[in-house]
């Protein structure tokens, strides 16, 4: 059985996501939830079911740096688009997902999965490829501090954007407020022609007769 990709599977209604490469951005899987299927058959595609702190990689198409599942997204599906990454059980008190995670979105990662998909008649990213990719393993108490401190920083970049798109916002709303259509009273309005008129004027030299 195949994930779920035919669009009569699938509705902007059902009560389960499904996770397409677009849904891939800054590192996380976001809320969109554009695509979705029946409960029923998302039981018939358990196997393809995302758990928490899976990783979530573009199979075909663009590439882009992969996602970490969180918890409120567990039980969503995974589209034949991605490929999902899981560390077994037997392994989770020697890797942590979100270490092996920070390692995938290297830069040079990246360009490496780019150039694994491109090499393909049509492009895509193999499991076999991704799972040839050598990744250094430290200590788990060295693993978790670099996921303290890389994490302190996207959360601290997630907050600026955050802030620089609500600060954007309100001076829309505010221009908006100030300077539109108004059926108040206002102030004599200045016809814009008149600057037209005085931009395109000749130039003429100093000392000459107009």
């Amino acid at each position: 059985m195949r994930p779920p990709n035919g669009k009569k599977q699938r509705s902007t209604h059902g009560p389960v996501a499904v996770v397409f490469p677009r849904h891939l951005k800054d590192r996380r899987i976001t809320d969109e939830e554009d695509e979705r299927v029946a409960e029923e058959t998302a039981r018939r595609l358990r196997n393809f079911e995302l758990r928490h702190k899976d990783i979530v990689c573009v199979r075909s198409g663009a590439i882009v740096p992969p996602a970490l599942v969180q918890q409120h997204q567990a039980g969503w599906l995974m589209s034949p688009n991605v490929i999902r990454l899981r560390v077994p059980e037997a392994q989770k008190d020697r890797v942590l997902p979100e270490y092996l995670l920070h390692y995938l979105c290297l830069d040079e990662s990246v360009a490496w999965m780019r150039d694994r998909a491109a090499a393909t008649a049509a492009p895509s990213l193999r499991s076999e490829s991704l799972g040839s990719l050598r990744i250094p393993l430290p200590e788990p108490a060295e693993q978790q501090e670099i996921v303290a401190a890389l994490n302190g920083l996207d959360e601290l970049d997630r907050a600026y954007l955050a802030a620089a798109a609500s600060a954007r916002r309100t001076r829309i709303a505010l221009a908006g407020a100030l300077l539109g259509p108004s059926t108040e009273p206002g102030p004599a309005t200045f016809p814009l022609r008149r600057f037209e008129k005085e931009e395109s004027a000749p130039v003429r030299e100093a000392g000459r007769p107009a």
